[in-house]
């Protein structure tokens, strides 16, 4: 990103078409992590207990702002 002039990465704006049930989101984190603590989850596959999902269905709407971590869950 920042090689395109997005120093902190880029708005995003996702539109759900499909989901099956259960579907997720998962936007940002469930509290403030240090920059050692970021590394380690992201290293050891802990980050995705990390997140916050949200439940999804045909029609929501969500708003990413630049710097969020984010991720399409199952479904």
């Amino acid at each position: 990103e920042r090689a395109s002039g997005h120093v902190c990465g880029k708005e995003e704006a996702w539109y759900v078409l499909s989901a099956e049930p259960g579907a997720t989101i998962g936007a940002g984190f469930t509290r403030e992590l240090s920059d050692e603590e970021l590394r380690a989850a992201a290293l050891d596959g802990s980050i995705e207990e990390l997140m916050v999902w949200h439940p999804v269905a045909p029609g929501d709407f969500f708003y990413v702002p630049a710097g969020t971590v984010h991720a399409i869950g199952a479904g």
